[in-house]
């Protein structure tokens, strides 16, 4: 956490698109700088616009009717990352005005829980700030900025910058140390502490992974290997666990048994190891925050859940030779 892109300028609006005389947010009106970032746990695009800055034509009155005199200043957001948006107006700059900006785009500690982050877009437009925290900041893995002058349905635009600056900040978080059991040494099912079943792979790609009532089966048997600070969980029958997102294949947040062999860089397919040396039990955190979960409907999901919440709670019994203890380093994405 703590990485950042931020720009800088200063901006005049001769003229934007209009379509409808400014009165249709999704057709009128031009973009001047926009919020990307990418995501992970699929749905929606690729590459999105988490929010973009347009501004809507303002016309006179009397012999002014036909002219742009001043532009209201909404940011289009989105709602959720699979894409859905809103408008929320902001304030109104005056024609051919030059005015100052700066947007920054990037991730903080929250302050209720330093071990989450906020994903973030705050803007200042003429003196005035715009703060935006952006929805679900567990997917967000990217930030970045454009600006320029883009979308005319109708008309023209003249949007001109000046002055402009632009710096990116990558920050490495400080890795928490925890001590406890090494899982990379040695083969385990793992246990849900609420029922009692076992973790099993589903021995087909993209194919939801299940529970069992015992763990004889090799497909109830798993490995820890390290992908960096974190760590794949690998099957021994095939391949290591994905943790998708809303729009996963499984249904929401279901996780999936893959052909992927470890190790495997991928944010979908690393998890933190949280060991609670009270009960010598283990929690699964996903590259979003979530936490590796047997739902009451059956699924195994991973899915926000308190530290007291036993169906993100497991054990994991060694099914071949005796744990070692280590100090165990692991980290929080950015």
């Amino acid at each position: 956490m703590g990485s950042y892109a931020r720009f800088t300028g200063t901006l005049r609006i001769l003229e934007v698109g209009d379509v409808f005389g400014g009165g249709v947010l999704s057709q009128d009106g031009s973009y001047f700088m926009q919020a990307k970032g990418k995501h992970t746990g699929g749905g929606g695009s690729p590459d999105p616009a988490i929010c973009l800055y347009l501004a809507l034509p303002i016309y006179g009155i009397g012999v002014n009717g036909n002219e742009q005199v001043s532009f209201d200043i909404y940011r289009e957001q989105i709602v959720n990352r699979e894409g859905q948006r809103e408008y929320t107006y902001l304030t109104n700059i005056a024609k051919n005005v030059p005015t100052n900006v700066e947007l920054k785009v990037g991730f903080r500690a929250d302050p209720n829980n330093p071990s989450r982050k906020i994903h973030y877009a705050d803007a200042v437009i003429g003196g005035q700030v715009f703060n935006w925290n952006i929805p679900e900041p567990e997917r967000g893995i990217q930030s970045g900025i454009r600006y320029g002058a883009y979308r005319v349905k109708g008309g023209r635009a003249q949007i001109r910058w000046a002055n402009t600056t632009y710096e990116m900040e990558e920050v490495e978080a400080e890795p928490i140390e925890t001590e406890g059991p090494d899982l990379t040494v040695g083969i385990y099912s793992l246990e849900n502490v609420a029922t009692g079943k076992y973790l099993t792979d589903a021995g087909v790609e993209a194919t939801p992974v299940t529970m069992s009532d015992s763990d004889e089966t090799q497909n109830t048997h798993w490995t820890f290997v390290n992908s960096g600070i974190f760590f794949n969980i690998d099957s021994e029958t095939l391949g290591i666990l994905r943790a998708p997102g809303s729009g996963g294949p499984g249904g929401p947040y279901v996780v999936l048994s893959t052909a992927r062999p470890s190790p495997e860089s991928t944010s979908d397919k690393l998890w933190i190891i949280h060991y609670n040396k009270l009960d010598n039990t283990f929690r699964f955190e996903s590259g979003s925050g979530r936490f590796l979960y047997h739902d009451t409907n059956g699924n195994v999901t991973h899915t926000l859940a308190s530290e007291t919440d036993n169906r993100s709670k497991w054990k994991a019994n060694l099914k071949n030779e005796s744990l070692t203890i280590s100090n165990q380093k692991n980290n929080l994405l950015l």
